[in-house]
């Protein structure tokens, strides 16, 4: 169990059309900056993916999506056109069957549609209850089942029931099979879109926007990882020779050291992050206290030693050992901050209360993710101090 106190931090999100347009437009800026001109081909797909989605003036008809691992047979189209009626108009999009997929993702097609007609046959199969379960939670969804013995449906319709028991009790038609009888066991469905006709036509765009948001920054945070990667490389050899050329007493000050300034900086510029840099100073400080509490520069430096004497060299002084337990240390908490800056992006202000609260999860997940090849981190090493010689008199 989780109190809302405990919940990573959320950005608030638009709740109109015209926000989520201008929020997605607002990510399309960050991927230019992001991609530079090397990204144009991608950067013109990503706005004509968003000027499909711009508000339409004239009322638009309905899309409804009849899909299924088996369709109904071609003699029974007719029938089902006839039946699926709508004042305002309506469209029946006749999909090819489903196969298995690797990603068990819907066609984009039928994401599109306003509502998702499922034909789904008797015994239910695994691979229908699957791609069910892969349907987006925000798609209006019905199911068409063939059933003359309601007994043998209920009993067949068991694992359905079990994990979606509304769907089964709402949105459920049963069918003999006839085409005559079609238009009876589909007028549920038709009341029902002429009712909520004008709700659909709102909602459906907004889900799509929405869907888009997603995508884009799913695309954007890789994008992000990879520009931290280059940082992260950079930044831990400055705050290793920092570290090599003052050495400290306090393993506070290590700490402190790995959650450099000008490391901060930049992060926030590659995640678009409004906060000052005082804030990512105190969100860097948390995270720094949960390694001191976790035992991480401890352990990062008997495991460097560890390495050191399979190694079998005598190298690496001990002003060096503390400024490559300071090296790891950036990777850990740098990797700890860009987490939490990903869970809060279009956060105003940073919640430290919550900060405090994640740090002792951020670190250990961070820590796992920066698991080191502690040999190759060595030879690495090696190359920086033979770059960066010990200064005279340390």
């Amino acid at each position: 169990f989780r109190s809302r106190r405990q919940r990573p931090p959320t950005p608030r999100l638009p709740s109109t059309h015209a926000a989520w347009l201008e929020r997605c437009q607002a990510l399309t800026a960050q991927f230019a900056r992001l991609e530079g001109e090397a990204g144009q081909a991608d950067q013109q797909r990503r706005q004509a993916e968003l000027a499909v989605l711009q508000p339409c003036e004239q009322p638009r008809h309905l899309d409804v999506a009849l899909v299924g691992c088996q369709q109904l047979a071609m003699e029974q189209h007719p029938a089902l056109a006839r039946a699926l009626r709508h004042r305002g108009g309506l469209r029946l999009h006749l999909c090819e069957p489903l196969q298995p997929t690797a990603n068990w993702s819907w066609p984009s097609a039928v994401q599109a549609c306003d509502v998702v007609l499922y034909h789904l046959p008797l015994p239910v199969l695994a691979i229908d209850l699957r791609w069910l379960e892969a349907l987006p939670t925000d798609q209006p969804l019905w199911l068409l089942s063939h059933a003359a013995d309601p007994e043998a449906a209920a009993s067949a319709l068991a694992p359905l029931n079990s994990q979606w028991p509304e769907l089964v009790s709402s949105r459920l038609l049963l069918w003999d099979g006839e085409a005559r009888s079609l238009g009876t066991s589909l007028e549920p469905l038709t009341s029902w879109l002429e009712k909520e006709a004008r709700a659909l036509r709102e909602a459906t765009p907004r889900r799509r926007l929405q869907a888009l948001h997603r995508r884009w920054q799913a695309e954007l945070e890789t994008l992000r990882r990879r520009e931290w990667r280059s940082l992260l490389q950079r930044s831990q050899w400055l705050v290793a020779a920092g570290v090599a050329a003052t050495p400290v007493a306090s393993l506070d000050l290590v700490v402190l050291a790995a959650a450099n300034t000008l490391m901060l900086q930049e992060m926030a510029r590659i995640w678009d992050c409004p906060w000052n840099a005082e804030q990512l100073r105190a969100v860097a400080a948390e995270l720094g206290q949960a390694c001191l509490a976790l035992g991480l520069v401890e352990w990062s430096s008997q495991a460097l030693l560890g390495a050191l004497r399979l190694e079998g060299t005598g190298w690496l002084l001990s002003t060096a050992l503390q400024a490559l337990a300071a090296a790891y240390l950036t990777r850990v908490v740098s990797h700890a901050i860009a987490d939490y800056l990903a869970l809060s992006s279009g956060v105003a202000a940073p919640d430290l209360e919550a900060v405090k609260r994640q740090a002792p999860l951020l670190i250990a997940k961070a820590a796992e993710a920066e698991r080191l090849d502690w040999t190759a981190f060595l030879q690495q090493a090696r190359g920086w101090l033979q770059a960066n010689p010990r200064p005279a008199g340390t």
